[in-house]
């Protein structure tokens, strides 16, 4: 799924194929001339949009009976075999803190994996470059 920003709260966008997609915006919590790290790239708002109604029905309930996190609860009641890819436009537009901008567009992703009981555990490597990575 695409996410896009509200008309309302536009302030970039970038046309592809006929679609006006409006950037979000993502404040940076580390801005340098190298790197740019804005921490969480999802809204909690993001990881439900492919839920049925009673997707939704069951995993609230469940929040509500149990507690935790809402977005796990929301993993474990959506159907293992259909994961969540979300693709941004992330932007930030500051006097002197800015990127993602016309011309400098930038992408992002996230993945969101449901539960599954049948899943089997999977151990992975990082290189020492994102081992040594401070965010």
């Amino acid at each position: 799924m695409l996410v896009s920003n509200t008309p309302q709260r536009k302030f970039h966008s970038v046309s592809i194929n006929d679609y006006d997609i409006a950037c979000v915006e993502r404040t940076p919590i580390i801005y340098t001339r190298d790197k740019i790290s804005i921490g969480v790239l999802t809204s909690s708002t993001d990881v439900d949009m492919d839920m049925t109604e009673d997707e939704l029905k069951e995993a609230h309930q469940k929040y509500s009976e149990h507690g935790g996190a809402l977005s796990r609860w929301i993993r474990k009641c959506r159907p293992k075999t259909r994961g969540l890819l979300l693709i941004y436009l992330p932007a930030y537009k500051n006097t002197d803190k800015t990127y993602g901008l016309e011309g400098n567009e930038t992408v992002g992703f996230a993945v969101s994996f449901p539960e599954s009981d049948t899943a089997e555990p999977i151990e992975y490597v990082v290189n020492s470059v994102y081992a040594e990575e401070s965010i």
